[in-house]
This record gives structure tokens, sequence and C-alpha cells, in this order.
């Protein structure tokens, strides 16, 4: 019963996940790819997400069931020290957060903290996780402007969702321009090559029979990108470690905190913990 009902984060996002960068465009990844609107990926999350509730101590994260005590520690301290430096209610802006996995991920943290929860995501997974999710912290978008004029965010989280964007920095580009004063890219592929690498990226049939395309970033040019109005906070390694393309390229999963210059305050804890 464990065996069939605990799936582990690790097998999610490793060894059983191919990527293929035998693909010259974003149009031809996408043609050879099933797509992240599959019905079978909502089946799934929705499922586990039920299952998830009737259990204690455990949550639903990438349609796996699982168990309590894997904290995002990044994401908890960063809400913490925003609460203290920047506001005293964090407004989040969850981009690609299915069914706000993240934040009943760390919900027994969460709890302590004045946070609203704003998960932005496809259509048919905000209209299934209305139905469902009865939380009043907890609100769901499918179009980012709506979120924005709405909830008016002022911490951004990318969680594992970036990458699966045509074109991820018009988005970002828009969306930096915002209120926003913390943003917090997590588990993101990155490698360090100077341009950025489209590939098609399979998933295990045992979790779902799926593909989807994808990037993988040239942290050049993300540091370049992100140089101008925002200051690089901290950098952390996450599950998934170093993998390799079809090609034979090695890439990284890894997270990044940032915090916009402007609201570095001289003299502050902010300038301490940057240094």
């Amino acid at each position: 019963m464990l065996k069939d009902f605990i799936i582990n984060l690790k097998r999610v996002i490793t060894n059983r996940i191919s990527f293929n960068d035998n693909i010259s465009s974003w149009a031809q990844a996408k043609s050879s790819s099933t797509g992240y609107e599959a019905q079978e990926i909502l089946i799934k999350v929705r499922k586990a997400y039920i299952d998830a509730q009737k259990k204690s101590n455990v949550y639903e994260r990438d349609s796996a069931l699982i168990k309590d005590g894997a904290v995002n520690w990044p994401l908890v301290a960063m809400i913490y020290w925003s609460s203290a430096q920047i506001s005293k209610e964090i407004r989040v802006l969850d981009f690609g957060g299915s069914f706000a996995s993240q934040y009943f991920q760390n919900e027994s943290f969460l709890n302590y903290v004045n946070v609203k929860w704003s998960v932005v995501e496809q259509k048919h997974f905000v209209l299934a996780a209305k139905e469902i999710i009865k939380n009043k912290n907890i609100n769901f978008y499918d179009e980012i402007s709506e979120c924005l004029r709405v909830e008016k965010p002022n911490f951004a989280l990318f969680g594992s969702s970036l990458q699966y964007l045509e074109n991820p920095f018009e988005i970002m580009d828009n969306l930096l321009t915002q209120d926003l004063e913390v943003l917090i890219i997590d588990r993101m592929p990155i490698h360090q090559g100077s341009e950025d690498i489209v590939i098609v990226q399979k998933v295990d049939k045992s979790i779902y029979d799926a593909s989807y395309p994808a990037w993988i970033f040239s942290e050049e040019k993300l540091t370049q990108f992100m140089s101008n109005d925002w200051t690089l906070m901290n950098v952390f390694d996450c599950i998934g470690g170093r993998q390799k393309t079809r090609k034979g390229i090695n890439f990284d999963w890894k997270g990044y905190i940032y915090i916009k210059k402007s609201s570095i305050r001289t003299g502050d804890d902010t300038e301490m913990i940057i240094k």
C-alpha cells in the first residue's frame, strides 16, 4: 500500500525523465510533444490532491503524493524575510502553481505569517482547482493581468514553470515592471553555455504519459537579463542535481532569489544578507 501511495519527488524529475535536444525550434518541439494541456495531467493532479486531503502530513506535487517534511526552505525563509522587511502582508503570485502545491507543501509554516497566495495556471486547471479548493488564503487565475490587477502581488514565484513558456523573457519583462519586491525562480534547468537550448522533455509513463516543449536556460543570459533592476540574493541547488541532454550537454536544476534594487535600503538587513 505504501508503495502505491507515496511516490518519491526525486523520481518525478530525475532519472526517469529524458531531455531531447535534437530540436531546432520551439515549433518543432511543440509538434513533437503532447504538451502540458493534456487532459491526463489534470486528471492525475486532481486525483492526487483529493487523495492528499484524506491523509495527514501528505501533499500533492507533480501528481505525486509526498510525505510531509519536504519543506521548501528557501521559499519559506524569503516569505518570512519579506514579511519583516517589506510588508506584513505577503501577496504571492505563483506562476504555474498547479493546485497551489507549494502553499500546501509549506502550509504549517505559512500559518504564522500573513500570506495571500494566488496561482496563475491554465484555464482548465483553474476551473478544476476552484471546484475543490476552498481556502480563504488561495485564489486562482488564468491570466497574469487579472491577478496583477486584483491581488497586487509583491512576491513572485516561478516554481519549475518558466522553462515551459514559449517566450519566457517576454513574460518576465512584463511581470517585472510591476510592483514586485521579491522574485524566486525555483527548479530551473540551467547550463553554462551562452544560448538557451530548446528541448522536448519526456515524462516517465509511470507518472503520466506526456511530453512538453521546454528550455534549458543559459545562466549567462539570465544574469544579464536580471542585472539592471534586480539584485541576486542567493543561488541554491534543487532536487534533480546534474543531468544530461540527449546530445550530452550537462545542466543543473537551480533556484534563484532576487530582490528589486529599489527595495534595498542602505544599512538594513538586506545588504548584510547579500554580502
